[in-house]
């Protein structure tokens, strides 16, 4: 059978119950519950949701319950208990709990031991996967009993006839059998079908008890009995065509109905096969019999007085998995059927003890079988006399009355059955119907007429009758409905309507029906509910005036609101809340968006805190930055509140977001105000003060303090006339007074304070008058002073000073102006000494060369080649003495001379050098950078480069040498010039002493070298501001370096 449909099963055979029913598994885990149950403790989740069965247990009723459970998981034995089981109102009402395991292979479960491991791998959404099922019944304690209906006691009947050890056989009237339960038709091998008298012996032969005789028509039990004979404790033999005989002990009588007619008659047989072996083989063994009944099934066995099991049927052994060796010659309440409780070990015990005194002993009790399968047995001890009279043995014999404490608790909830479906109709104000479609006849229970506004005991009516009640415009769509659920295009018939009472009040049904098909799998009959919804559309169209009043509300309003799931994403905007954020389509750029991925860094944990906080039904707020959709920077103000559901559960959140970035902006620049005026105010060099209208300080800053040597708890303290020098005060105070007409807007003035140590302390101060706010052109009222204090005593003190100063810069200057003359006398002096001197040196040198030349004319031919080597020498010497002449007059005028400023191309200057000097063919110059334009003395600059190149080409050693010129820019204005040659270099111990007036590298008499050029342009060079220096690549090359100021303004 389909897991599936089992449980479906059990759920229809719970619904149909009129007690509280339910199943559940070993742990008592509730699986199903039927109606009953779902109204009266008002539980209706899903099946894992439902919880334990002993959760409903009144606390001081739960122990004893469960104790008296786990009991009954081992012996299989039904559970009665009375506690108190808690209504949906939170009350607790006693009720009989009874408690039993379901299925016919209870008596296959697991052993104890194992029941752990079954529970733990149970799958969680399976019900009583590797779990026994368990049956639970509550029937209310004090509610009376109900005899069942027809059809509740046939199944009754039914269940009794079918588990019932005894062989039962019934005919009608006029003799044809109509009914034999399971043992009788085992007992003759009858067929199912009801068969006539005459051919009964087709199926079985009836004999005496002796079994040699068979037995006429009317010496059967049963004709007897239809003949109007009581037939008690009649033996006799049945021998079936198929199968064992059997002995069977008769008891038959005629059944008649209230008015006397005979209906029929019943005989009950009982298979005494067993007992009359047994009694013969006790009479053949010295009145020691051993009964093993293997074909019955009551448990029997044979013991000692004092309690030793001698015998066990097999019955008994197989239904505790043992073998008889296992079990004979043990103590009986020491055997596994008795080892589910000590208390029914000691109850055996004390039941053999007088038994053995010859006490017949006969009780309920329930049994372990060998998978802890637990059966309610009715088990009694019958005590085995001798001749004498003495117990000799005991025979204990039980029946399994499960099946019958079953069937009568099944029967006892039934009758409760009918009694809380119609409460838990009245309460849900809700009706049950069916309509026969063939007869187009309504039934229905009691709670339909109240609900449809029928008179009272009604009962039935057409469904036209019906269906003119409801209300005209909804008619059309509920016959639709009807139809399709007949036609089978919808499962079920469910349908909102309206009908209309006799007084015209309108009320709201919601129907729902499920067709029930006859024998050809046709529509026969529809059944179903009507429930009032009236209360609830009645609600429904409040809540939605209610949802378009909160639209308005929230369309009209001028803050950004929106509305989250509970994982924060958009479910909704208001149309100004889309504009503030620019968004155009909500749908496509913000719906289902998450909320929290709109702020960024330390805002967005403040909006998940917020969210948090919201969850937890309080209030989330905080400011944070979050630009628009088109990226508009934009601050707001944030609070995120709950919406509750009607269980007060948090079912959405609510964000209201109002723009402040505007505020944001005034508050940063207030904020930035505020903190430049107490920057300004603390930290100016100046004193600041306020100063209330009667003088005293009001705030003062910390120059202050330090201006007058108080501190600001005691400049707090006091006025500023009390620190003011009293010679200057009566022109502060008329000055105040001015200010406090408003004749004047603010006064400066210089005064003197009286410095906390003692001294004076010269101050500027300047004071204006702060008014509170007027209106219109009127002016407020007078506030306080606001005073700058600026410390002058220095500069009172260097006005002093200044002046003594002046006093002696104008004699110092008149001394310059008289030195400054008589330098430029020394000045003119000079120059007329070198000129004079110059012209005298050279006009006796200019002498000897011409007389050289003269002796030279006179004596040609006559003058030796050494001579002539003299005159020559003599006229070289005069020459350098005469270059030598000149380059003294150069240098002396370097730093004298008033020379034109111009603009100079330095490129072109160099070429114009190059020029000038004339150098070989062979020898190569090459300007290696681009040559700057500068605001120069053009001469100096030119005889720099003149004097440098004329070097390296004077003092080269090849005539192919080559010299090269770079320029570099200087970052203190300058420029930066290099002159190179590949000459034989010069020793670096001699770098310094060239630059010295007269000094040469080496001695000749040539007029070119005098030792005064690089003399002449390294004063030239350090006269313009710059400087010059030389390095060598030794063994060859040489890089003469200086600066040159970029524009010369002097």
């Amino acid at each position: 059978m389909p897991y599936s449909f089992a449980l479906s099963c059990c759920q229809k055979f719970l619904d149909r119950m009129t007690d509280l029913a339910w199943m559940m598994d070993d742990r008592g885990y509730l699986r199903l519950t039927n109606p009953v149950w779902k109204r009266f403790t008002g539980q209706s989740g899903p099946v894992q949701d439902l919880g334990l069965l002993w959760d409903w247990i009144e606390p001081s009723d739960r122990e004893r319950i469960q104790l008296a459970w786990e009991a009954a998981q081992s012996s299989l034995m039904v559970v009665e208990c009375k506690v108190r089981i808690k209504s949906a109102e939170g009350l607790y009402e006693w009720m009989q709990v009874n408690l039993e395991v379901m299925g016919d292979d209870a008596a296959k479960v697991d052993r104890p031991q194992n029941l752990e491991t079954r529970i733990e791998n149970t799958p969680a959404n399976i019900p009583f996967a590797n779990h026994r099922a368990w049956l639970g019944v509550a029937i209310r304690l004090g509610s009376g009993a109900m005899l069942p209906d027809s059809q509740q006691s046939s199944q009754f009947v039914e269940a009794l006839l079918t588990h019932a050890s005894d062989g039962i056989v019934a005919c009608d009237a006029q003799g044809q059998l109509v009914l034999f339960n399971r043992a009788a038709q085992m007992f003759h091998g009858l067929p199912p079908e009801p068969i006539a008298p005459e051919h009964w012996s087709n199926y079985y032969d009836i004999y005496d008890r002796s079994g040699t005789r068979p037995l006429a028509v009317s010496e059967i039990p049963l004709y007897r009995a239809l003949v109007g004979e009581t037939v008690e404790g009649e033996e006799i033999m049945i021998k079936p065509k198929q199968g064992q005989a059997r002995s069977l002990l008769s008891n038959g009588a005629c059944i008649y109905s209230s008015t006397g007619e005979k209906l029929g008659a019943v005989v009950l047989m009982r298979d005494i096969t067993a007992y009359k072996r047994a009694s013969e083989a006790l009479e053949q063994s010295e009145k020691r019999f051993r009964a093993i009944f293997n074909q019955t099934f009551q448990f029997i066995g044979l013991l000692e007085p004092d309690g030793i099991l001698i015998e066990a049927n097999q019955t008994a052994l197989e239904f505790g998995g043992v073998a008889a060796e296992e079990v004979i010659n043990q103590p009986f309440w020491d055997t596994p059927w008795w080892r589910n409780s000590p208390e029914n070990q000691q109850q055996l015990k004390s039941a053999i003890e007088q038994a053995a005194q010859g006490e017949f002993i006969r009780y309920e009790v329930e049994v372990m079988g060998s998978d802890g399968q637990v059966l309610t047995i009715d088990f009694s001890l019958t005590p085995i006399r001798d001749d004498q009279g003495n117990v000799t043995l005991i025979i204990p014999e039980g029946r399994d009355i499960t099946e019958i404490k079953q069937a009568e608790a099944l029967r006892i909830r039934t009758e409760l059955y009918s009694e809380r479906l119609s409460i838990g109709l009245r309460v849900a104000k809700a009706a049950a119907w069916t309509w026969d479609l063939q007869t187009n006849k309504l039934h229905w229970t009691p709670e339909f007429e109240a609900l449809f506004d029928y008179e009272p005991g009604t009962g039935q009516q057409t469904y036209e009758e019906w269906f003119n009640r409801v209300h005209p415009d909804d008619r059309a769509r509920v016959e639709r409905e009807i139809q399709k659920a007949i036609d089978q295009e919808t499962p079920e018939y469910r349908c909102e309507y309206r009908i209309q009472w006799r007084d015209g009040q309108i009320r709201w049904i919601d129907g729902v029906g499920e067709i029930h098909p006859d024998d050809q799998d046709q529509p026969r009959w529809m059944s179903g509910l009507a429930y009032d919804i009236t209360d609830r559309k009645l609600n429904e169209a409040a809540l939605q005036r209610s949802e378009e009043f909160t639209r308005r509300i929230l369309e009209s309003n001028q803050d950004c609101i929106k509305v989250l799931d509970l994982e924060g994403n958009l479910l909704y905007m208001n149309d100004n809340g889309q504009s503030l954020m620019e968004i155009d389509n909500f749908s496509k750029q913000a719906a289902n968006y998450c909320w929290l991925n709109f702020w960024q860094g330390e805002d967005q944990s403040m909006a998940k805190t917020a969210l948090e906080a919201a969850r937890a039904k309080k209030v989330g707020k905080f400011e944070g930055f979050c630009p628009t959709a088109k990226g508009t920077p934009k601050w707001w103000e944030v609070a995120v509140t709950p919406i509750l559901g009607p269980e007060g559960e948090v079912e959405q959140l609510l964000s209201v977001s109002r723009d402040i970035t505007d505020r944001r902006q005034w508050a940063s620049v207030l904020q930035q105000s505020e903190a430049l005026f107490r920057t300004t105010f603390e930290q100016t060099a100046l004193g600041f003060c306020h100063v209330s209208l009667d003088g005293r300080w009001l705030r003062v800053n910390r120059k202050l303090c330090e201006i007058v040597g108080y501190s600001q708890e005691e400049l707090l303290q006091t006025t500023f006339q009390a620190i003011t020098e009293p010679e200057d005060l009566p022109k502060d105070l008329a000055l105040v007074e001015q200010l406090l007409r408003n004749e004047i807007p603010e006064y400066s003035l210089e005064k003197r304070y009286v410095h906390k140590q003692g001294h004076h302390v010269w101050v500027n101060i300047t004071v204006s008058l702060v008014r509170e706010a007027g209106i219109g052109k009127n002016l407020g009222q007078s506030g306080y002073f606001l005073a700058t204090v600026e410390d002058i005593t220095a500069r009172k003190l260097l006005e002093l000073q200044n002046q003594q100063q002046t006093e002696e810069l104008q004699l110092i200057n008149q001394s310059l102006v008289t030195a400054q003359q008589r330098l430029r006398e020394r000045n003119q002096e000079l120059d007329q000494f070198v000129y004079i001197a110059s012209h005298d040196l050279k006009a006796p040198l200019r002498a000897i060369a011409n007389l050289s030349e003269w002796i030279e004319d006179d004596l040609v031919g006559q003058i030796p080649e050494d001579n002539q080597q003299q005159l020559q020498l003599l006229r070289q010497r005069v020459q350098r003495m005469d270059a030598l002449i000149d380059g003294l007059l150069r240098y002396s005028r370097v730093g004298r001379q008033d020379l034109e400023i111009e603009s100079v191309d330095v490129a072109e200057l160099v070429q114009e050098v190059v020029d000038s000097l004339a150098p070989p063919p062979e020898f190569k110059i090459t300007i290696t950078s681009v040559m700057p334009t500068l605001r120069s003395k053009r001469l100096l600059l030119h005889q720099v480069f003149s004097n440098l190149m004329s070097n390296a080409i004077k003092h080269h050693d090849r005539p192919d040498g080559h010299i090269t010129i770079s320029c570099q820019l200087q970052a203190d204005r300058y420029y930066q010039f290099t002159v190179s040659d590949d000459g034989p270099g010069i020793p670096e111990s001699e770098h310094e002493r060239i630059f010295g007036i007269f000094q040469t590298l080496k001695s000749d008499h040539s007029t070119d070298n005098t030792g005064i050029g690089l003399a002449l342009v390294k004063k030239i060079v350090e006269a313009e501001g710059g400087q010059i220096g030389v390095h060598c690549d030794l063994p060859r090359g040489c890089h003469f370096t200086f600066t040159w100021p970029q524009a010369i303004d002097r």
